[in-house]
């Protein structure tokens, strides 16, 4: 939260004290150490330590700017810029500033997440005075938030100096003991007339309890005399206070307390309250009456109308019949967490047995106003009505048992620690719905007024996972709940959404629907909308509540629609796995309250599972972590994406059951997040289907995901196995690029330039690494190129802004696998800054069996350039001549900061280690460094990783070709060699491969039965595996076949023009052919698709 006056204090329990927070040398007394100038407008500021004009002592630091209209500043050093706190702290963080010139200057800071993820910045008001003046700021710590960034900044031409930059501990004053300030205590603002002989303040000279009251002093003529605490743009939580305490005591002077009611931050109401004039101290309590949707209240103590003296102490309240201090006090006093009940000892599950799955049906489609008015005065409404109830209990009886005893065995206390509230709310309440077990009530209540203990929720993600789960809890429970806690509960949730929704109709039709902190708040939205309708929202009534559904509805809607059909996700698993669950929730809930099932409107939920499956190494212990993602799986569990696939992908649900299992089954961390996922795998689950690892559902070893442009490979799915991904796509995918530059919103922040870049596994083991999840993106932390140093466009920000045209972005243009062979070919000559005056960047991969690989890379520039060949690991690699080797056992690398409780990542491979080793065939003039370089970067994911670079002579064009082999322990070293320019052998001594590069492909040879013979072929026009060629009269349709990636499954035969899609395009192509078979293939597969007009109709051959 936010206080942008000078003082702003919230009301709590006891009197307020400062212990410091370390900000390193705030001070400035004898240098600016630790402090740098703000990256706008640097290069024309002058920022420099003075010894003179301080505000405590002689130093502090001066900025000056000659820029008009500039902003500029000082901040922490990068490697100290962020400074602890623990969420629910309350303090204040000051700076002292003067100014010359024009220069204004204000305070700013950034409150950042445990993953150093910016979630919101606050500022003071601007400052311009010669002499010196405090900003001051008041902050109670959200619950996710971890770090502060502090930042003290000016505008226009001029000078500012800044000193004595503090953070202090915070506690409030409602007892008035304990105060340093003479006249006033802390905490309050204190006015009187005739200000000349009429006065308020602290006083030891009576008290009702302690030694210290709130005196007024009250002589001259009509005396008056206030004292409030301050509000700045708070006010104090209303929560279920239900009357306000209060000590008082006058010998003449009369008494009246104000009580100001707030709904966000503007005064809706006040009610008065005149307290009884009496010599000796007497304690009144004044019963309130809110007015209706007030949120916060704020508290004036008046005294007037005769001269004397008074006196006031004391401050207390009552919440549902219980005493305590105002401060926090709402129903959640009522319900202190109290799991005491040990896993699988709760109420036996109601009900009997049904061994046989009946699923819940949806409804018959209505709209959802026709829905809305259905179920208005109805509770369940959400997911379950109460016909449903019985059916979801006899599963937990019969065909769930066993994923009901798993639900119901999760450590709750993992959700006193941090855990999202939204996702406890909804673990306990459908515990409760299952069961009926009365301490399952009782905890999701808990964590339900815990949750409306908040004036408004700040951040993106606390406020649309906790709008969802208190929708779905206040739905779940409402037949338990009183009067008054229905009226808390309906005006938090419309409280909590009110806002964000406001927010998010400025966007309009610009929202990044393919962005995680965007495409989880219109289903949360649309819930709060659907949960209370008919039952009274504060914000516009039924009508209110019907936008919110409706915006629901549009805003999922738009994510399904935007959402790339093979099953991939921008951002990476990562995050995929982080937002996906919430939409879910939004579309079951649709899909059962109207009848429109959203999952079925997109391939995108039948294939993400492949997307799971194609990135995880065999023991499901690492993933590919392209993009912002974690290389280890230590979160975000998959699970419940997994879970719905096999329900919505009959084809594949046998493979879908299975890599659930897996995942639940390895995964490294549960937290409460994970728990939560146990719900809706619970409901997705299903029992008729037996998992099938993906030998057993004879899954191909290849992949091609060409919306975001990654393709996989694997020797076979053991867990001695190696596995190659590249990834060379535009940022955000080809849907997400191609929506940007139409207008549509996009916003690519968490992608990094690493257009070309590969990432190998072995056994198990990651052993040619990306980056993962970095706070600054950099090409050179991805198996790709530098040229002269010049690095891919996005190269250096936190989160990716700047992108390249999409007619220039990175793209896969061929593709080709087979058990035998694998063929890759990636175009990233666009992607780079100008400086490189690059023109042609071609990446190709020949892979032999999954095991080895051939990489040939061919280069042009406009200019003579280096081109810097990078390959990153985690082990120190030892280099001879024109071969690197790199050893690594799997074992733990440390990482900073630590996350999850973890400073490591990485386990030992108990078979021994893996071995990869890297032959440079060409170009013949290279550069080699003798060792790899140790890189130490802020990097999420690990700290210690070692690169090798191999640099070109500085030429305008070159061809690289580079030969990848993997062994396990004992295996021999295979030789690899090349013949001409354009023959590669790899030999191990048992088996031989031999690549012949083609003008765009590539022919292999093995050796098979003692002869050389070619098992395939990629070329211009045609492919050929085991003898057969793809090649016919429809030509580049079926090398089409090809092209996309899927095999053994139908194609369709009315792709003329290649492209993976049926649509309009191929018409024209038809046209040219004069033959009605050909014509009538299009036309078939173009009406498989319901509005194919539309470019999201666009269909793979699927």
């Amino acid at each position: 939260m936010v206080f942008r006056s000078i003082i702003a204090i919230m009301l709590a329990s006891s009197s307020w004290t400062f212990g410091s927070i370390a900000v390193v040398n705030g001070t400035f007394n004898t240098n600016i150490n630790y402090w740098d100038k703000c990256d706008w407008n640097s290069a024309n500021v002058v920022f420099q330590w003075v010894g003179t004009d301080g505000h405590n002592s002689a130093g502090c630091a001066k900025m000056t700017n000659a820029v008009a209209g500039a902003v500029y500043g000082v901040a922490k050093r990068t490697d100290l810029l962020n400074v602890a706190v623990t969420p629910g702290q309350s303090i204040v963080i000051s700076a002292w500033v003067k100014t010359s010139g024009s220069a204004g200057a204000w305070l700013e800071v950034y409150q950042r997440d445990s993953l150093f993820v910016n979630r919101g910045s606050f500022v003071t008001s601007r400052v311009q005075s010669a002499d010196w003046k405090k900003l001051e700021m008041f902050l109670q710590i959200p619950a996710d938030i971890a770090w502060l960034r502090i930042d003290v900044r000016a505008s226009e031409a001029g000078t500012f100096y800044v000193d004595d930059v503090e953070i202090n501990d915070l506690e409030y004053n409602f007892d008035f003991e304990d105060d340093s300030e003479a006249l006033w205590p802390n905490g309050w603002a204190c006015v009187a007339w005739p200000a000349a002989t009429s006065r308020a303040g602290r006083t030891t000279g009576t008290a009702y309890t302690g030694n210290s009251s709130l005196e007024f002093i009250m002589s001259g003529a009509s005396p008056r005399c206030a004292a409030l605490n301050y509000i700045g743009v708070e006010a104090m939580p209303l929560g279920g206070v239900a009357s306000i305490g209060i000590a008082h005591k006058s010998t003449g002077p009369g008494l009246s307390m104000l009580v100001n009611y707030y709904l966000g931050n503007r005064r809706i109401g006040i009610e008065k309250f005149g307290l009884t004039s009496t010599s000796i101290w007497r304690y009144s309590y004044c019963s309130l009456n809110p007015t209706y949707g007030a949120d916060r209240f704020q508290i004036e103590i008046w005294c007037e109308g005769a001269t004397g003296t008074a006196w006031v102490d004391s401050i207390m309240a009552t919440a549902g019949g219980q005493s305590g201090l105002v401060y926090g006090n709402n129903l959640a006093l009522l319900y202190t967490s109290r799991w005491g009940t040990a896993p699988g000892q709760f109420a036996a599950v109601p009900g009997n047995a049904n061994e046989t799955y009946e699923p819940l049906v949806s409804s018959e489609p209505v709209t959802m106003e026709t829905a809305l008015e259905q179920y208005k005065n109805v509770h369940p409404r959400l997911i379950f009505r109460n016909e449903d109830i019985a059916k979801i209990r006899s599963w937990a009886k019969g065909t769930h048992s066993g994923m009901y005893d798993w639900l119901m065995s999760g450590e709750r206390g993992l959700f006193s620690q941090g855990g999202r509230r939204g996702s406890g709310i909804i673990l306990f309440a459908f515990g409760w719905l299952l069961n009926q077990d009365a301490s399952l009530l009782w905890e999701t209540k808990w964590w339900m007024f815990d949750l409306c203990n908040n004036y408004y929720l700040s951040s993106d993600f606390e406020s649309s996972f906790g709008i969802t789960g208190l929708a779905l809890g206040y739905d779940w429970v409402f037949n338990t709940l009183s009067a008054r806690e229905r009226d808390e509960l309906r005006l938090k949730l419309a409280i909590f959404t009110k806002p964000w929704y406001d927010y998010y109709l400025t966007l309009g039709q610009a929202v990044p629907w393919q962005f995680n902190h965007f495409n989880h708040g219109p289903g949360a939205y649309g819930l709060a909308g659907m949960a209370l309708y008919g039952d009274g929202n504060p914000y516009g009534g039924d009508a209110g509540s019907l936008e919110w559904a409706m915006y629901g509805r549009y805003g999922v809607g738009r994510i399904v629609e935007t959402l790339p059909v093979d099953g991939s996700y921008q951002e990476g698993l990562h995050y995929m796995n982080l937002v996906a669950d919430w939409w879910f929730k939004y579309i079951e809930a649709l899909r059962r309250f109207t009848g429109e099932d959203l999952f079925k409107e997109s391939t995108w939920f039948k294939n993400a599972m492949f997307f799971e499956l194609f990135e995880m190494t065999p023991d499901w212990k690492y993933k590919g972590n392209f993009s912002d993602s974690m290389l280890e799986n230590i979160e975000e569990n998959p699970s419940v994406v997994l879970r719905l696939s096999a329900r919505e992908n009959t084809e594949f649900a046998a493979s879908a059951a299975w890599m659930a299992d897996k995942a639940n089954e390895t995964w490294q961390m549960v937290d409460s997040k994970q728990l939560e996922k146990r719900v809706w795998e619970f409901l997705f689950y299903q029992p008729d289907v037996t998992p099938k690892s993906p030998e057993q559902s004879h899954l191909t070893l290849y992949r091609h995901f060409n919306d975001i442009d990654v393709a996989t490979v694997r020797s076979d799915w053991s867990n001695e196995s190696s596995m190659f991904m590249f990834k060379c796509g535009p940022y955000g995918g080809h849907a997400g690029a191609q929506l940007r530059e139409a207008g549509g919103g996009g916003h690519f922040g968490h992608n990094h330039p690493d257009a070309a870049s590969f990432m190998i596994f072995h056994r198990n083991i990651p052993i040619a690494v990306d980056s993962g999840y970095t706070t600054v993106k950099r090409t050179n932390g991805h198996n790709t190129f530098l040229v002269n140093n010049y690095a891919q466009v996005g190269d250096g920000y936190e989160y990716t802004g700047t992108v390249v045209p999409y007619s220039k972005a990175a793209r896969i243009t061929k593709y080709f696998g087979s058990d035998a062979m694998f063929y890759v070919k990636g175009q990233a000559g666009g992607c780079y800054a100008s400086g490189a005056s690059l023109t042609k960047y071609d990446r190709q991969i020949i892979g032999v069996e999954g095991k080895w690989f051939v990489i040939v890379d061919d280069l042009a520039a406009g200019a003579n350039r280096n081109f810097k060949w990078l390959l990153n690991t985690r082990r120190a690699g030892s280099i001879a001549g024109r071969t690197a080797t790199v050893v690594d056992d799997g074992g733990p690398v440390g990482i900073t900061p630590t996350y999850a409780g973890r400073d490591y990542i990485g386990m030992v491979n108990p078979g021994g280690a893996s071995t990869m080793v890297v032959t440079f065939l060409k170009p013949d003039a290279l550069t080699i460094a003798s060792s790899m370089e140790y890189v130490e970067e802020p990097w999420i994911t690990w700290t210690q990783v070692w690169r090798l670079a191999a640099t070109s002579a500085s030429t305008t064009s070159s061809r690289f070709i580079t030969v990848v082999t993997l062994q396990g322990p004992g295996e021999a070293t295979p030789a690899a060699s090349i013949s001409g320019s354009d023959t590669i052998t790899i030999d191990d001594g048992s088996d031989m491969a031999e690549i012949k590069l083609l003008a765009n492909g590539a022919t292999m040879y093995k050796k098979v039965g003692g002869k050389i013979v070619a098992i395939g072929a990629v070329g211009a026009n045609q492919v050929t595996v085991d003898g057969q060629s793809w090649i016919g009269d429809n030509g580049v349709a079926d090398w089409c076949k090809v092209m996309c990636g899927y095999h053994n499954t139908q194609f369709y035969a009315g792709d003329l023009n290649g492209d993976c899609y049926v649509e309009l395009g191929d018409f024209a192509t038809a046209a040219g052919q004069s033959s009605m078979t050909i014509l009538n293939d299009v036309i078939l597969d173009w009406l498989e698709c319901s509005d194919p007009e539309s470019p999201v109709c666009r269909r793979y051959a699927d």
